[in-house]
């Protein structure tokens, strides 16, 4: 009984000692936070092609669509690129906190995506900064107002 204890508390503590959240398709980072930086998020088998509809010869590029919702007005493009301005979103954190680089963002359509460097092949992490170091939900809301939410939508496969 006490082995039985014993492996259950060991299960249990190493839940909780995994840092990172695990996102997937359409999973989301929120902005708005009290910190300079959003915590890291794994995404794993990233740019992997699933199921059909996809073919070979289609380069499979995962992205970050930047998401404001406002209810009571219409939020233009020139919105949305304020908000992009003045973040960072980082690709590929190792467990000593140093990413592989910044996505860049771009316009398509109506949208501000960030597109993933499309090497990762089994596990990568992402996370948003502020370009200033003030707390993301201050940088948010001077650019945009108190609009709730305002995140980045993962997108497996981007076709955008």
């Amino acid at each position: 009984m006490k082995f039985l204890a014993l492996v259950l508390m060991s299960l249990s503590l190493n839940s909780f000692a995994q840092l990172p959240d695990t996102i997937d398709d359409l999973g989301g980072i929120d902005l708005r936070v009290d910190a300079a930086s959003t915590s890291v998020v794994d995404v794993h088998y990233p740019n992997y092609r699933i199921g059909g509809g996809t073919p070979a010869r289609h380069k499979l590029v995962d992205c970050f669509i930047l998401d404001i919702q406002e209810s009571d007005r219409a939020l233009t493009l020139s919105d949305k690129l304020k908000v992009a301005k003045l973040i960072r979103v980082k690709e590929g954190f190792r467990h000593n906190g140093v990413s592989r680089g910044e996505m860049k963002a771009e316009v398509k359509g109506t949208n501000v995506v960030f597109r993933t460097n499309g090497h990762s092949l089994y596990v990568t992490s992402f996370s948003a900064q502020s370009r200033d170091g003030r707390d993301l939900r201050k940088v948010v809301d001077e650019a945009v107002g108190e609009v709730t939410p305002v995140g980045l939508i993962y997108v497996r496969g981007c076709r955008l």
